[in-house]
């Protein structure tokens, strides 16, 4: 009975740690700074070299739950269409994160692209890499489209 008590923590203890603490979901990871996306649209196809800046909100993350919140600003390179809307596409928005999983709303600022928003959900794998589904309801009747986000790396 012995043995068997010591087999059921032995392999608790290597679920939780494979499961939790390998994964890097244990503690908080600040995902702010600037990523380039390439992305795969339902309507506009293939969407390459936009840049998605990530600010976090300290004030509002709750870091011993690993609870994020994130400013963002997406970017589309000046001779990228997107939309069919003019050269330097905007959007802003927010992110929230929790563990590896993330939530992104965001809105176009151009003023003729109203009805340009949308939201998604995705995860973070590596602490560099965004992968989201986004969903933009109003656009040509509904759109949407994958995403993978990698992050820029630090110089020193």
């Amino acid at each position: 009975m012995k043995y068997i008590k010591q087999m059921c923590v032995i392999s608790l203890i290597s679920f939780f740690s494979s499961n939790v603490f390998a994964s890097g979901e244990s503690h908080f990871v600040n995902l702010s700074g600037d990523y380039t996306c390439n992305g795969q649209d339902r309507i506009d196809k293939t969407l390459s070299g936009t840049t998605l800046i990530l600010t976090l909100d300290s004030k509002n993350s709750v870091f011993n739950k690993t609870y994020g919140a994130y400013q963002l600003r997406w970017i589309a390179p000046s001779k990228m269409k997107v939309h069919g809307l003019p050269k330097n596409i905007q959007a802003t928005g927010v992110v929230v994160t929790w563990k590896s999983h993330l939530a992104i709303s965001f809105k176009n600022t151009n003023r003729h692209a109203l009805t340009d928003y949308g939201t998604g959900v995705g995860v973070v794998k590596n602490n560099s890499t965004l992968q989201f589904f986004s969903y933009q309801p109003t656009y040509k009747n509904g759109d949407n489209s994958t995403w993978t986000c990698v992050k820029h790396s630090v110089k020193k």
